[in-house]
């Protein structure tokens, strides 16, 4: 086969046209520090980002899953808290009306006050965060309690037994509320009977059935604390590990998709002697036609 002149040049300029794409590949990867800029420049490396980004963003929603789950469990559990204060001055009053040598009227200045304690548990049973109540169930625009004018007790429920839940992993959910028939129908029944007992001077009953259900109501309330807590915890460990979770496939992503700075430099620079060698071999070798040949 007779090599001509034009066979020689059209290889050249092909030849030169590559090495100045490759250095204008190599200058963008330098100043992006990006080395995949569409998929054909490494299909299976595009492939595997795809996944790595998929991976990342359900990671982070993850992660803001479980921020929203902890906030909405330390809410509860301040709530709680507050609850079990209230109980426990509760418990004192009903103590004091239990001793015999006091007066009648004495209990009816602590009844004055187990009803504003009940009224401060209608309170609590009725807080909020960001804006939904706590303890309706799945009801959260619901106020899960009204006090009953004919009464002046607490009314019934109004929010329902649902259980808000949140995934912390794949397949995995967390429920981070506590409905308040579950907890606080219990209280509010304790502290009637308890308020009653107290106004109708009933020292059996104060000392008896009322302080027994408040009691009970007590370690109800410690039960309920001591599952948040647990919720809590695993929380904790599941943002912990979902934190370094984000870090790795971050990193796994930098290390497919980012440029080896170093390596790209001695690339270009290799591309660009390489370019000049082939520019200067071919001005020799068809010198008499190059200039005709790329007019």
């Amino acid at each position: 086969m007779r090599i001509t002149n034009n066979m020689i040049a059209r290889n050249l300029v092909s030849n030169l046209n590559a090495h100045l794409r490759r250095q204008e590949e190599l200058h963008y990867q330098l100043a992006s520090g990006r080395r995949l800029r569409v998929p054909s420049d490494d299909p299976a490396a595009t492939s595997h980002s795809m996944r790595l980004h998929s991976d990342l963003e359900h990671t982070r929603q993850h992660r803001a899953n479980i921020s929203r789950a902890l906030s909405w469990l330390e809410a509860t559990d301040s709530v709680l808290n507050e609850v079990g204060s209230a109980l426990q001055r509760a418990k004192e009053l009903a103590v004091y009306g239990a001793n015999g040598t006091l007066p009648s009227e004495s209990r009816q200045a602590l009844a004055d006050e187990i009803k504003q304690i009940l009224e401060h548990m209608v309170d609590l049973a009725n807080s909020s965060h960001a804006g939904l109540y706590l303890f309706s169930g799945n009801k959260t625009l619901t106020k899960p309690y009204e006090l009953d004018p004919a009464t002046g007790y607490a009314g019934e429920y109004q929010g329902d037994g649902g259980m808000r839940e949140y995934e912390i992993s794949a397949g995995v959910t967390v429920a981070v509320n506590v409905p308040g028939q579950a907890l606080f129908d219990e209280i509010f029944n304790a502290l009637r009977d308890l308020h009653e007992a107290l106004e109708s001077d009933d020292l059996d009953a104060v000392g008896g059935s009322a302080m027994a259900g408040i009691d009970s109501a007590i370690d109800h309330l410690l039960r309920v604390r001591s599952d948040v807590g647990a919720r809590v915890n695993r929380l904790e460990l599941a943002a912990a590990r979902m934190h370094e979770l984000e870090l790795n496939v971050e990193q796994l992503i930098a290390d497919n998709e980012s440029v080896d700075i170093a390596k790209a430099i001695i690339d270009l620079k290799v591309s660009e002697n390489s370019y000049r060698a082939a520019l200067a071999s071919g001005a020799r070798i068809i010198q008499p036609t190059l200039i005709d040949f790329l007019r």
